[in-house]
């Protein structure tokens, strides 16, 4: 059975290293928490909340971060492999080394990502909907 956290607060908590795969996370709050190495891999996160949140070295593979605020989020080497980032909203977040591969960015907003590479969009899924950062157009 998956447990179920849907909107629960974990706002300012400090979580590193938990546990949550396969969470139902909906529309739960993250703001300002701490989740470095937290397994997060193939949880839904549908609309959470982790404006500047630190996700360092996170393994979010397949998680389902659809319409997720990611606005200003620290994601140094987090795993977001085949993980769906549509229509997530990522301006400002630094996102150093971060596995992309596989994952659908289709209509997700990264105005002003940090440390985004060429290779690692070109590892995502994209389309016309996707808003790149500048130094990427």
């Amino acid at each position: 059975m998956k447990t179920n956290l849907a909107g629960s607060d974990f706002s300012g908590s400090v979580l590193n290293a938990a546990d949550l795969r396969q969470a139902v996370l909906i529309g739960a709050n993250f703001e300002g928490a701490v989740l470095n190495h937290a397994r997060l891999t193939d949880a839904d996160l549908t609309e959470a909340r982790f404006l500047r949140s630190v996700l360092n070295n996170a393994n979010m593979h397949g998680a389902c971060l659809k319409g997720a605020i990611l606005a200003g989020a620290v994601m140094n080497n987090a795993d977001l492999s085949c993980a769906t980032l549509e229509g997530a909203d990522l301006r400002g977040a630094i996102i150093n080394n971060a596995d992309l591969s596989g994952a659908d960015l289709r209509g997700a907003d990264l105005t002003g990502a940090l440390n985004l590479t060429r290779d690692q969009i070109e590892s995502a899924i994209t389309d016309e909907t996707t808003v790149l950062p500048v130094y990427l157009k």
